[in-house]
């Protein structure tokens, strides 16, 4: 071969990489924070080829890299992130838009990690992520957080999303964030959600979060719910709110349209 088919066979090479998947080229341009936050991230989503290392192996380069490690448990990974900080932010922003949802998943577990960036991350990966793990564990660490930021898009889920597990969880986060500003979307999924368990937890948290005014929607929903579970748990949720109500000292509310 030629020096000149040489140059050509590279510069293509080249290319196909940058422009293709991106691979080696951001390998070169990226800090050695970003390899090594990759290569954590990767790791502790049990992948222990990158993406780079993988279009390398397929190439039969993967020598560039040298020998492997054995993985390491999940908790050393953390550590080493923690050891990074919040200079692990860019890294794990370019991480979520991998196509693997496993890695994707991980990035927001490791949130924690990062800067406020990672609070938009994790607000649009809960409205528009394709994998409902990435979505369900968006709306938890949001909530640990105490991410006021996220009740909204929590509304929107409890009310929208297409998986059951995650409307769920909206329930459970968004309960804990604001629980006023939960019992209306609450009550509209009690008597609208297509799950009978959605609509159980919705009626266990309205009868938690002590708004007499929810005792309507449950009574209805515990004489037309056509699971007995759910009838059970309004049944149960309404004792709640109207002994909560008539406590000693404890002046008496009346929910709208009872007289």
């Amino acid at each position: 071969m030629t020096r000149r088919r040489k140059i050509i066979w590279l510069s293509l090479v080249l290319l196909v990489l940058a422009g293709g998947s991106g691979g080696i080229w951001w390998y070169w341009q990226s800090t050695a924070i970003d390899r090594k936050v990759c290569q954590l991230v990767y790791e502790a989503a049990g992948y222990p080829d990158t993406r780079t290392e993988r279009i390398l192996k397929r190439m039969k380069l993967d020598f560039l890299f040298g020998e492997k490690s054995k993985p390491r448990e999940s908790v050393i990974i953390r550590e080493e992130l923690k050891t990074i900080g919040h200079a692990a932010t860019p890294a794990l922003i370019s991480l979520m838009n991998d196509e693997n949802d496993k890695v994707r998943c991980t990035v927001v577990q490791f949130s924690w990690v990062g800067d406020d960036r990672m609070i938009e991350l994790l607000l649009q990966a809960l409205q528009k992520d394709s994998d409902r793990d990435v979505r369900m564990h968006s709306a938890t660490i949001l909530g640990s957080l105490g991410e006021k930021r996220a009740i909204d898009p929590l509304i929107f889920a409890l009310q929208n999303d297409k998986d059951a597990a995650v409307r769920e969880t909206a329930i459970f986060v968004l309960s804990r964030l604001d629980g006023k500003r939960a019992v209306e979307p609450l009550m509209h999924v009690l008597q609208n959600d297509q799950n009978c368990w959605v609509r159980y937890w919705a009626s266990a948290f309205l009868g938690e979060l002590g708004d007499p005014q929810a005792i309507i929607a449950l009574e209805k929903a515990m004489q037309k719910d056509e699971h007995p579970d759910v009838r059970g748990k309004c049944e149960e949720a309404i004792a709640k709110l109207k002994s909560a109500a008539m406590r000693p000292g404890q002046a008496a509310t009346k929910p709208e349209g009872e007289k």
